[in-house]
């Protein structure tokens, strides 16, 4: 019995091809940023492909992260989100220390973006938790599956657009009806620095250990 077979050698497959194709165009784009002297564009656009790849590669996902948490008791999204969450949470401490060395005094700076917290928090959380199990994952989730050819990423970042044009021209009745009235709470200002550094680094620690432990639950 003679069994027919197709010789691949020499052949590109059509998704190479296309990646191909579309590395060229990008390497053209930073060859002409870096011909027109606009090195800052060229810069970034090379981070901005940077931080997409890390984001693709490592599957970088909130709602991944969750849902493999409860459904699988895997954690390996969830302990890399609660590292970089404390590696953030040092830098922020050094940068706002040196811009506010009190922060007992007067109102949290500016540049802390510190916002009121209470009923429009809940809000917004519960808005935005329905909108990612709708749509299968996150923002930063939802944009690199786009670049995977998921349709139904595309869709979502086109809610997300959406949302954010009617919160732009609604902001204002939102916040003179319900956020100004909330508590701005700044825990530098409460509990020092260290204070601040110390609870959050311990409550973050408390969520590794419960991820550790049902991870090793479930692969038991």
């Amino acid at each position: 019995m003679q069994i027919a077979t197709t010789s691949t050698k020499g052949k590109i497959d059509k998704n190479t091809f296309w990646a191909l194709v579309v590395s060229g165009v990008l390497l053209l784009i930073l060859g002409y940023t870096v011909y027109a002297g606009t090195h800052g564009e060229a810069v970034f656009w090379l981070a901005g492909i940077a931080f997409g790849i890390t984001v693709q590669r490592s599957r970088f996902c909130f709602t991944s992260a969750f849902r493999d948490f409860f459904l699988l008791g895997q954690t390996r999204i969830l302990k890399g989100m609660l590292v970089g969450l404390a590696v953030c949470t040092v830098g922020f401490v050094m940068v706002m220390s040196t811009v506010s060395p009190n922060p007992g005094f007067g109102a949290p700076p500016s540049d802390a973006n510190v916002l009121p917290v209470g009923l429009s928090t809940l809000i917004a959380g519960t808005l935005f938790g329905i909108g990612m199990v709708l749509a299968g994952g996150c923002v930063s989730g939802s944009l690199y599956r786009m670049g995977e050819g998921y349709v139904g990423s595309w869709l979502a970042i086109g809610g997300v657009m959406v949302g954010l044009f009617l919160l732009n021209n609604s902001w204002n009745w939102w916040w003179d009806n319900l956020i100004s009235s909330e508590p701005q709470i700044w825990m530098p200002a409460e509990i020092s620095y260290t204070g601040a550094l110390v609870l959050t680094t311990f409550l973050m620690a408390t969520l590794l250990y419960l991820a550790v432990w049902r991870e090793r639950r479930a692969t038991a």
